[in-house]
């Protein structure tokens, strides 16, 4: 399955998309938010009771459209930990893991346009990602099984590079409005087996600037599930970013790098699909 949140005639609705249709779920929940948490199954026999519209007819949203807290996964691709300490003086060494949460407010879907504030911070950064869905309670050191990740989806976790360096723990430099973008759906773990060896792109205007492989983690999907849940318990509908690659604009020494406005970002992840960003 492929869920995924819009906006339909100025109703915002959530919904499945087949073969370019969308088709909407109407249930008890308000929104994919709710689906995903309350463990509802509903979403096969939809194709077969409703009408499907064009994908091209709806506007695209965030597919979770509350504000939520990120479980995020810093320095998670040697590639990008290289290029991170020389540029910021900051780096993990061995196994070590580093992570920290970040507060999402006004979670941006494909195609909408980023409130970049670069009169707080002319240094605004891109981060492609591979986004986790938890799919069931874990308590801690809970069991990983078939059920533990409800799909996968993209994840552009923008930041403020001087707010991060200035203030060191990374969550302010991480979590101004906006600065966040996830879609364009959620693609059901059943559907993406491999999502330990997918490409990862980044495009800034159209020029490739990261291009990776989520094989080339420090921390694969699992790894990061058992390091979080060994002492924390991990709820149905909670997103894990699993970390950037290289090709950062932090990792270039070049101020022209960093996103300004009118520029394109797009994140592409092999099964998942393409997110753009509007600056």
């Amino acid at each position: 399955m492929r869920y995924l949140s819009y906006e339909y005639k100025g109703q915002r609705q959530y919904g499945i998309l087949k073969d370019g249709l969308v088709y909407r779920i109407v249930c008890d929940q308000p929104d994919l938010d709710g689906y995903v948490a309350s463990g509802l199954n509903i979403a096969e026999e939809v194709i077969f009771r409703s009408d499907g519209v064009s994908i091209n007819d709806v506007t695209l949203l965030s597919p979770f459209t509350r504000d939520l807290h990120l479980l995020c996964v810093g320095l998670n691709y040697w590639s990008h930990a290289e290029e991170f300490e020389k540029a910021m003086s900051d780096g993990v060494k061995g196994d070590e893991s580093m992570y920290f949460i970040k507060r999402v407010h006004g979670c941006l879907g494909s195609g909408q346009k980023l409130r970049a504030r670069l009169d707080l911070d002319p240094q605004c950064d891109y981060e492609t990602e591979l986004g986790v869905i938890i799919g069931k309670e874990m308590a801690p050191g809970s069991e990983i099984d078939k059920d533990t990740i409800f799909g996968y989806t993209i994840v552009n976790d923008f930041t403020s590079r001087m707010l991060q360096k200035k203030y060191k723990q990374y969550a302010l430099g991480k979590s101004l409005d906006t600065y966040c973008a996830m879609g364009p759906v959620i693609v059901s773990e059943d559907e993406l087996p491999n999502a330990d060896n997918l490409y990862i792109r980044g495009y800034k205007n159209g020029e490739l600037v990261q291009d990776s492989r989520t094989s080339l983690m420090r921390r694969n999907v699992e790894g990061i599930i058992k390091d979080l849940n060994q002492g924390m318990t991990l709820h149905r509908g909670d997103v894990i970013a699993t970390g950037t690659p290289a090709g950062v604009a932090v990792g270039k020494n070049n101020p022209l790098a960093f996103l300004r406005e009118g520029d394109v970002f797009k994140c592409e992840i092999e099964g998942i699909g393409s997110l753009i960003t509007l600056l």
